[in-house]
């Protein structure tokens, strides 16, 4: 594909862009649509060589997760299946920082200061973009 007209002049003024792909649609039940939607803003942002926030994927893994307490709706990553609640906002933030390029140790630091800050919600490890992405 050729480069967007939007890319072209962020890329001309030397900015960064950082490509994100959806969340999630239709509850957090799997959709074949936005699977593919996902695939295709990654395959975009490869082809401009541009940053990619796997933000699909993240919460993906963060939805699919076995382990993933669903006991309350802090532990959801949405509440209607678009909208994110606080454990979504946290795996969009993970995604996002990632596609920016901060390293595991930056990511560490920032999730510490989260983790330190009483109003917002802890979370677990979960994947990485080195993780989900390959």
């Amino acid at each position: 594909m050729k480069s967007s007209s939007m890319t072209a002049k962020v890329k001309a003024v030397g900015a960064k862009a950082v490509l994100l792909s959806p969340t999630t649609a239709l509850g957090e039940s799997d959709n074949p649509g936005i699977r593919k939607f996902a695939a295709a803003v990654r395959s975009q942002a490869e082809e401009e060589g541009l940053a990619y926030a796997p933000v699909f994927e993240m919460i993906r893994d963060w939805i699919d997760n076995p382990d993933n307490p669903r006991i309350t709706a802090n532990t959801k990553a949405t509440y209607d299946g678009v909208h994110m609640l606080p454990a979504g906002d946290r795996v969009l933030a993970r995604a996002t920082l990632k596609g920016l390029g901060l390293t595991a140790d930056e990511l560490s630091k920032a999730e510490a200061a989260w983790n330190a800050d009483d109003t917002l919600v802890a979370l677990p490890r979960i994947a990485t973009f080195s993780d989900t992405v390959s």
